[in-house]
């Protein structure tokens, strides 16, 4: 995701509408890659598709209440990745200028 944010903002000298080509062809293919991923889990932890709607009737509340905040913080990290970069940015300035703490 990083990488498709860079080429949003090439640098000087660099062909903007071939950066943004790029940016649209990689994140189609994040997409796709995405929903194949997703697809292929489904199959190998569940089986077949079956016919009707899904019901979650072997998920538990519990489980529900576990998931749902990792759920959103890796929704919200993938969307949002300055706030978590945000907050390792100064351990790292401090670690590749050399310094000790």
């Amino acid at each position: 995701m990083l990488a498709l944010f860079g080429a949003f903002d090439p640098a000087e000298g660099l062909s903007r509408p071939a950066f943004l080509t790029f940016m649209a062809i990689g994140a189609f293919g994040t997409l796709l890659t995405a929903a194949y991923l997703l697809i292929v889990v489904r199959r190998v932890c569940m089986g077949a598709a079956s016919q009707g709607s899904p019901k979650f009737t072997d998920v538990r509340p519990y489980e529900f209440a576990a998931w749902t905040p990792l759920v959103v913080l890796t929704v919200v990290a993938g969307l949002w990745p300055k706030a978590l970069l945000g907050l390792t940015d100064p351990a790292v300035q401090q670690f590749l200028a050399g310094g000790t703490r």
